[in-house]
């Protein structure tokens, strides 16, 4: 993912993005390790809590791009992988993040891809309350502050239960692309 999402992508390969980042937000697998770490009070700010997540899977995962880690610049792995090994692209490390923040009782987010200073990242945005959340600084932006350096192409939506006979979340779309 590190090369390759911020440049020119077809439509079919932004969808195999979308699935893909659905299918890898996976809390279940954040739970293990984060349950071992101090949540923060209820009483904290939401921008207070979210940046002690971010801090948390900056501390625990060694940025290290696709195409160093895997000399392929668009292998993804599972949070419980990126966890165990300890080093993880931004995507993988963003992942982490959106699978988490509901655990620590955060509104929800999404997984958004696109560019940081030309090459490929990842970052989480919780629209609800105006926040990005960026794992490989360990920092919390406002997204009406978010400096134009991050170029958003597209926007991943949490997986949700489908009501009988349907599919996907009702009433909002699977991805966002962004233009």
């Amino acid at each position: 993912m590190e090369s390759h999402i911020g440049n020119a992508v077809s439509p079919q390969r932004m969808l195999a993005y979308s699935k893909l980042g659905q299918w890898l937000y996976r809390p279940e697998e954040v739970w293990p390790y984060l349950r071992q770490s101090p949540r923060p009070s209820p009483l904290c700010p939401v921008r207070d809590s979210l940046g002690a997540l971010a801090r948390w899977v900056m501390e625990r995962v060694e940025h290290r791009p696709d195409d160093r880690k895997w000399d392929h610049p668009d292998r993804w792995q599972s949070p419980a992988e990126t966890l165990w090994q300890g080093t993880g692209s931004a995507g993988e490390m963003a992942l982490i993040l959106w699978s988490g923040a509901a655990l620590w009782g955060l509104p929800p987010g999404q997984l958004v891809l696109g560019t940081l200073l030309g090459r490929g990242h990842a970052w989480v945005e919780l629209p609800e309350v105006s926040l990005c959340a960026e794992a490989t600084g360990g920092h919390v932006i406002d997204l009406g502050l978010l400096p134009a350096i991050y170029r958003p192409s597209l926007r991943v939506y949490p997986p949700a239960p489908a009501a009988p006979g349907r599919s996907g979340r009702p009433g909002r779309p699977a991805l966002s692309l962004v233009r």
